[in-house]
């Protein structure tokens, strides 16, 4: 074998040794993207949008129990229209009977702590 022969074979060599390496490294330094719950993994932290009049962003904090929605105001400008801790609304058991929440408009964050009192006592 001539010598040109013998260095584009050590050439094609490094060249394919190198290429398999960056592979291997590529391979292994890539971090993967879990997902939890059906969504994501955001630390606790849930966004959604919703269509209407306005738009608006919604935001649930599951460690903290919070809802906060926002609407738009103009290009990029948000504005807190309403926020909520959902604490006790996911402990009450079955409100669908109690006119006070489904004919009256629903109810607050104390009202929803004072029915969570009264239907825990015996």
């Amino acid at each position: 074998m001539s010598n040109r022969a013998q260095s584009e074979w050590r050439t094609t060599f490094a060249v394919a040794t190198v290429l398999i390496l960056c592979a291997v490294l590529m391979r292994y330094l890539q971090t993967p993207a879990l997902a939890g719950g059906g969504s994501w993994e955001t630390d606790g932290i849930l966004a959604n949008t919703t269509e209407g009049d306005n738009e608006r962003l919604v935001i649930v904090d599951t460690k903290l129990n919070l809802l906060l929605i926002y609407k738009t105001d103009g290009v990029g400008q948000f504005r807190l229209c309403g926020a909520r801790n959902y604490r006790y609304d996911v402990e009450m058991k079955d409100t669908a009977g109690i006119d006070e929440i489904e004919k009256k408009g629903g109810i607050n964050f104390v009202r929803s702590y004072e029915m969570y009192q009264e239907r825990k006592q015996p």
